[in-house]
C-alpha cells in the first residue's frame, strides 16, 4: 500500500507503543513505509523534490442507511451492515465480488434493536451485537438468514464483535470494560456456551478484531489507543500498539497484519503498518481517504479494499487501496455516483494540473466529475491531501483501464491512481469462415520497416505499440495518422520481446537480452525509462491489470511472476511473487478483468490459464490448461470478454481459443503470416499481428463487414455460389437485439439478394412475435443468395438493426456484388465431347449453365435423341451412367436444361468402348431344311451393330437373286424361296462403325 501519511511527519511521534512483548505474526508480501516519510515511487518513476501519492479511492455502496454502526465483509466481497437508526442488518450484494453501481440490498433477520457491529464466518453467518436488547445474536446463512438464535444475553452495553476461523465468537461489553470470548465446539456456538474473558486494562472497549494467530485487537475509546490481547500468553495479556487516536471505534486486521481503525473523534480511517506481518514497536500510522463524519467501524476484505459505516453520514464506504474500481456500468451511461480519489503530498509544492484518461487518451472512458480539492496552480504542504472525482461512462464492453495524474507545472508525474471499470454492453464483429480459416473483412499492413518483431500491444485510441527486437528498439505506431506515423520510445533495449501498455499509457517492456522488465513513462514523452524489480532470466512476456501490477513471463526460469504494485504503482525495491512454476519455456503471458493469468508455454505448445479468486491470484492457484497442439506458442492477448489470442509461431498461424463454451472452440484468424511471434487485440475487436518474419504488423479487421462478391447468374436465378455465409460475433457481454421491424425484415435485405435459410442468425420481421437476441461472446452465421433482377452489375447490402454499444437502432451493414446474365444451357464437359468411353461406367459432368433448374441427360444408340441406354433427371452438375455398351459403336447423347419451364438441349457423340461383334443366325438352325417357300429368319442383335442385310441366292455364296433386304430388326421372312431341294445360299450382313461385315449361311431347299 502507498497510503497517506496520518500527520505531517514532524508530528509522527505522537503514535507510539510504551508496551513492548515478542509476537508472532503472518508474513506479509509488502513492507512498510519509514515512519518518518511515507515515499511512493509512481510506477518507478524516480521522485523530484515535490512528491506525492495516491492514497485510496472513496466509494458510496448503496444508499438508504441510518446511522450505520457496523460493516463486515465476507470471502464473496458481500458487505453487511448494521443499520442502528432502522434497528436492522442489511447485506449489500456483490456481483462477481464487488459491489455493484446499483447493488441489491437485503434485509436479514429481524428482532433486532440498534444493533452495534456486524461479524460474519466462512459460512456466511452472521454475528450481530443487539446493544437494544443487550444479546450477541446469530442469523443463520442456512434457511436464508431467516433463523435468528441468542448465543449470550443480559450484557451491559455491548459494543464490538469478531469471529474466527474456529467459529469462536469475541465482543466487547464497554459497560463493565471487558471483552469476551463465546467458545465454539466443532465450529458452531452451542446453545450453553462457555464465555472467557480476555485481557484487560479497558476503558470503553469497542471494536474488535481477531488475526489468523488469535490474536484480538481493540478499539479502546477512552485511552484512544489500539491495544493487542495477545494470544500466546493465553489472552492476559495486553499490550497498547498504537495511541494518539480520538474515540477510536471499529478495528479490523488484514492478511499482513496491518490494522486499520475507525478514529470516530478524528474523522479519519487510519492503518497501523505492519512489517512483515508484526506491528513494530513505533508503527507507522497513515490516513486513507477524507471526508468521514463518525466513522464506527471498519472492515477489510482479502484485496486490502477497506469498508467503513460512516456513521454520521449516513453511508457505507469502502476505500479502495490499490486504485479506484467501478462496478459494472452499461456502455453509453454514466456511473451513478463518483469514486473520490485521494493524494496525499510527500513534499511541498505546487499543483500543476490533474488529468483523467483511458491509457493516457483523455475523453473516453473516465471523466473528472468536478468538485475535487486539487486545484491547478495550488501549493500544498507535506501530508496535506485533495481528491478527484471521477465518473466512469465506458464506450465499449469489458474492462476499461484508466488512471488520474496528478502533474507538476512542468509536466512532471507527481502521483498517478489507477481506474478500471467494466463496461456492459453487446458489441458487433464479423468474420467470413473459409476453408477453416475466420478471415477478417480487411487483412493489411498497419506498419513496416521492421527487423523481426517480436511484441505488439495495442491502447485505447487503436496506438500500436511494438517491440522491434532485432533493431533493439520499442515503437509507437498512431492510429490518427492511419499507423504512418511512427515514434521511437525509450532507449537501451537489447533484444525487447513483450510490450503491454496500462491504464495512464504507460509502456511495459519485456527486455529480453537485458533479463530486466522496464516501463517506459508516458509523462514527460516517453523519455524515461525505469527497471522494475530483478531477478528476471530472459524474460519474454509482460502484461499490466487494471491496478498496475505487472506479470512477466521468466522464460529461462520456467515461471510467471507478478511484481506486486503498492497502491496501484511499482515502488523501487517491489515484492515478486511467482505464480506458477516449473512450467515449459513460458513465452507469452496476459491477464484479464478478473485477474486470471493466461501463459503461453513455448516448449510444450500449451496456453495455461492460472486461475484468481476474488481478482488475485492464490498462493497455490489452480492451473488449468485451455490450449494445446500448438507449436511454439509465443505471445498472446486476452479481450474483453476473455476470449485467449495467441500467436502459433511456428505453425504460422493466429489462434482464438473462445472462451464461451470453457475454451474448447479453437479458431484460425487470418492468413498469410511467416513466423508470427505476437499479437493484440483491440477494443473494436480488430486483431494485431507482429509478422515476424515478414517484417510487419498486420490488422485483421473484424470490426466491418465483409464484402459478398457473387458469381454471375441468369436473371431471376440464383447464383451457383450461393449461398455466401458471414459470422456475427457478439463481442460484447450483453445480449446484442435484433428488433421487430415495423415492415419488411431484420435484417434488411437489398432487391437482387436473398436472406438464406441456412443461416443460424434469425431474420425478425414486422410479423416476428419477439426480436432475435445473441448473447454476449457468441457467434452466428448469416447466409445470403445473389439472385439478380437485371443483366449486368448488381450492388446491395444487407443492414443489421441492432443494439451494438447499447445504442438502439444502430446498423450494420453487409455489402454484397453480384451480375446478372442472359439465361444459357448446360454444357457437357466430361468426357470430352467426340471422344472414345473409358468403360460401361462413366461420369457425365457439365456445367450450371445459367438460369438452368433442372437437367436431364439420355444416351442411346440408334441415333440423335436416342435413350435406349440411359435417361435420368437431377438437379446437379454430373451423373453416372452404368451399362453403356463397349462395341466401339457411335453413342448418342443429349443434355436437356430446364429453363424458365422450358426444355432445351445439346446434342453430343461419343464412341463407345470396346469392338463390335457381327450378328448370327441363330433361326432356322444353319444347314437345315428350310420348311417351304416362306421362312422367318432371326439372329443375333450382335453388338455395336447399326444396321442388318439378309440376302438369300442360289448361284453362290452371297447370291441375292432369291431375296435382299435390309432392317434395324433382327428377323426378317422371305417368301417365294425355290422348293425344288437344291442349296440355298444365305448371308447375313452386320454394319458396324459404318462398315459392312458378314457371316455367311447355306440350307436345303424343301
Amino acid at each position: 500500500m502507498s497510503p497517506s501519511a496520518f500527520i505531517p511527519a514532524a508530528s509522527q511521534s505522537a503514535f507510539s507503543q510504551p508496551i513492548s512483548s515478542p509476537r508472532g505474526g503472518l508474513s506479509g508480501w509488502l513492507l512498510a513505509a519509514s515512519a518518518a516519510l511515507i515515499v511512493c515511487v509512481l510506477a518507478g518513476v524516480p521522485l523530484e523534490a515535490q512528491t506525492a501519492h495516491f492514497s485510496g479511492a472513496i466509494v458510496t455502496l448503496g444508499s438508504g442507511f441510518a446511522t450505520p454502526t457496523g460493516v463486515a465483509v465476507d470471502g464473496n466481497g458481500n458487505v453487511y451492515v448494521a443499520d442502528n437508526g432502522h434497528s436492522a442488518v442489511k447485506e449489500i450484494m456483490a456481483v462477481n465480488g464487488s459491489i455493484p453501481a446499483s447493488p441489491v440490498i437485503n434485509t436479514l433477520g429481524s428482532g433486532f434493536s440498534n444493533p452495534f457491529t456486524v461479524a460474519v464466518d466462512g459460512s456466511g453467518n452472521v454475528f450481530v451485537t443487539d446493544y437494544g436488547n443487550h444479546a450477541v445474536k446469530e442469523i443463520l446463512a442456512a434457511g436464508g438468514y431467516t433463523n435468528v438464535r441468542t448465543l449470550v444475553s443480559g450484557t451491559s452495553f455491548i459494543f464490538g464483535s469478531a469471529v474466527d476461523g474456529s467459529g469462536n465468537v469475541y465482543y466487547s461489553e464497554y459497560g463493565k470494560n471487558l471483552v469476551k470470548k463465546i467458545v465454539a465446539v466443532n465450529g458452531s456456538i452451542p446453545a450453553s456456551p462457555k464465555i472467557i474473558t480476555l485481557g484487560g486494562g479497558f476503558n470503553i472497549p469497542a471494536g474488535v478484531s481477531v488475526d489468523s494467530s488469535g490474536n484480538v485487537f481493540i478499539g479502546d475509546q477512552n485511552n484512544n489507543a489500539l491495544k493487542e490481547i495477545l494470544a500466546s500468553s493465553g489472552w492476559t495479556t495486553t499490550i497498547t500498539v498504537a495511541s494518539g487516536f480520538n474515540t477510536p471505534d471499529g478495528v479490523a486486521v488484514d492478511k499482513n497484519g496491518n490494522v486499520f481503525v475507525a478514529n470516530d473523534g478524528g474523522n479519519a480511517v487510519n492503518e497501523v503498518l505492519a512489517v512483515n506481518g508484526v506491528i513494530p514497536v513505533s508503527p507507522t500510522v497513515i490516513t486513507w481517504g477524507t471526508g468521514y463524519l463518525q466513522p464506527f467501524d471498519v472492515a477489510v476484505d482479502g484485496n486490502g479494499n477497506v469498508y467503513v459505516a460512516d456513521r454520521g453520514n449516513n453511508a457505507v464506504k469502502e476505500i479502495q487501496t490499490a486504485g479506484g474500481t467501478f462496478g459494472p456500468v452499461n456502455v453509453e451511461t454514466i456511473s451513478p455516483s463518483a469514486i473520490t480519489m485521494t493524494f496525499t503530498f510527500d513534499t511541498a509544492g505546487t499543483l500543476g494540473s490533474t488529468a483523467v484518461s483511458t491509457q493516457g487518451v483523455a475523453g473516453l472512458d473516465f471523466y473528472d466529475a468536478g468538485g475535487g480539492t486539487c486545484i491547478a496552480n495550488t501549493a500544498y504542504n507535506p501530508g496535506n491531501t485533495c481528491t478527484v472525482n471521477v465518473k466512469f461512462s465506458p464506450f465499449a464492453p469489458g474492462t476499461r483501464y484508466g488512471a488520474v495524474e496528478l502533474l507538476s507545472g512542468s509536466g512532471a508525474l507527481l502521483a498517478t491512481g489507477r481506474l478500471v471499470g467494466t463496461g456492459v454492453g453487446p458489441q458487433t464483429t464479423f468474420a467470413k469462415v473459409t476453408a477453416g480459416v475466420t478471415l477478417p473483412g480487411v487483412q493489411n499492413t498497419a506498419g513496416i520497416g521492421f527487423n523481426g518483431p517480436g511484441g505488439v500491444a495495442v491502447d485505447t485510441s487503436l496506438n500500436i505499440f511494438v517491440a522491434d527486437s532485432n533493431n533493439n528498439v520499442v515503437k509507437e505506431l498512431l492510429a490518427s495518422s492511419n499507423w504512418t506515423t511512427v515514434n521511437t520510445l525509450g532507449s537501451g533495449f537489447s533484444f525487447p520481446n513483450g510490450v503491454a501498455v496500462d491504464g495512464g499509457g504507460n509502456v511495459y517492456v519485456a527486455d529480453t537480452y537485458n533479463d530486466a522488465v522496464k516501463e517506459i513513462v508516458a509523462a514527460g514523452g516517453y523519455s524515461t525509462v525505469i527497471s522494475l524489480g530483478s531477478g528476471f532470466s530472459n524474460p519474454y512476456g509482460v502484461a499490466v491489470d487494471g491496478m498496475g501490477n505487472v506479470f512477466v513471463a521468466d522464460f529461462a526460469n520456467d515461471a510467471v511472476k507478478e511484481i506486486v504494485a503498492v497502491g496501484g504503482s511499482i515502488p523501487a525495491s517491489p515484492t515478486i511473487r511467482t505464480l506458477a512454476n516449473e512450467l515449459n519455456g513460458p513465452d507469452g503471458v496476459a491477464v484479464d478483468g478478473n485477474g486470471n493469468v493466461f501463459v503461453a508455454n513455448y516448449g510444450d505448445g500449451t496456453v495455461q490459464e492460472i486461475v484468481a479468486v476474488n481478482g488475485s491470484i492464490p498462493a497455490s492457484p489452480t492451473i488449468k490448461t485451455i490450449g494445446t497442439g500448438l507449436s511454439g506458442p509465443s505471445n498472446l492477448s486476452v479481450d474483453g470478454v476473455g476470449n485467449v489470442f495467441v500467436s502459433d509461431t511456428e505453425n504460422n498461424l493466429v489462434k482464438e481459443i473462445v472462451a464461451a463454451g470453457g475454451y474448447t472452440t479453437v479458431k484460425i484468424l487470418g492468413s498469410g503470416f511467416s513466423f508470427p511471434e505476437a499479437v493484440a487485440v483491440g477494443w473494436s475487436g480488430d486483431v494485431f499481428v507482429a509478422d515476424t518474419d515478414n517484417n510487419s504488423v498486420d490488422r485483421l479487421n473484424y470490426s466491418n463487414p465483409p464484402l459478398l462478391a457473387f458469381g454471375g447468374a441468369a436473371v431471376g436465378f440464383i447464383s451457383s455460389d450461393s449461398p455466401q455465409k458471414v459470422t456475427l460475433i457478439n463481442d460484447g457481454n450483453a445480449s446484442l437485439i435484433f428488433p421487430v421491424p415495423g415492415s419488411g425484415a431484420n435484417p434488411n435485405v437489398s432487391a437482387n439478394f436473398l436472406w438464406d435459410a441456412a443461416s443460424t442468425c434469425k431474420q425478425t420481421t414486422s410479423s416476428s412475435s419477439q426480436p432475435f437476441a445473441l448473447a454476449g461472446g457468441a457467434s452466428c452465421t448469416m447466409a445470403f443468395d445473389s439472385k439478380p433482377t437485371t443483366l449486368g452489375t448488381n450492388g446491395g447490402n444487407a443492414v443489421l438493426t441492432d443494439n451494438s454499444l447499447n445504442v438502439p437502432g444502430t446498423t450494420q451493414t453487409i455489402p454484397m456484388s453480384g451480375m446478372g446474365v442472359a439465361p444459357a444451357k448446360a454444357v457437357l464437359t466430361s468426357p470430352q465431347p467426340g471422344s472414345t468411353l473409358s468403360g460401361t461406367s462413366v461420369a457425365f459432368s457439365w456445367t450450371a449453365g445459367q438460369g438452368v433448374s433442372q437437367y436431364v441427360l439420355m444416351l442411346g444408340t440408334t441415333g440423335v435423341g436416342a435413350s435406349d441406354v440411359y435417361n435420368r433427371s437431377t438437379y446437379g452438375l454430373t451423373l453416372t451412367p452404368t451399362n453403356i455398351p463397349a462395341f466401339g459403336a457411335k453413342l448418342y447423347v443429349r443434355l436437356y436444361s430446364q429453363i424458365n419451364g422450358a426444355w432445351q438441349y445439346n446434342d453430343y457423340t461419343y464412341t463407345e468402348s470396346g469392338s463390335g461383334v457381327k450378328a448370327v443366325m441363330s433361326s432356322p438352325a444353319p444347314g437345315s431344311t428350310l420348311p417351304g417357300a416362306s421362312a422367318a429368319f432371326t439372329w443375333t442383335a450382335g453388338g455395336g451393330v447399326s444396321q442388318y442385310v439378309l440376302r438369300l441366292g442360289t448361284t453362290g455364296a452371297g447370291s441375292m437373286d432369291v431375296y435382299n433386304k435390309s432392317t434395324y430388326g433382327t428377323t426378317l421372312t422371305p417368301t417365294n424361296i425355290p422348293t425344288t431341294g437344291a442349296t440355298l445360299y444365305v448371308r447375313l450382313y452386320s454394319q458396324i462403325s459404318g462398315a459392312w461385315q458378314y457371316n455367311d449361311y447355306t440350307y436345303k431347299e424343301q
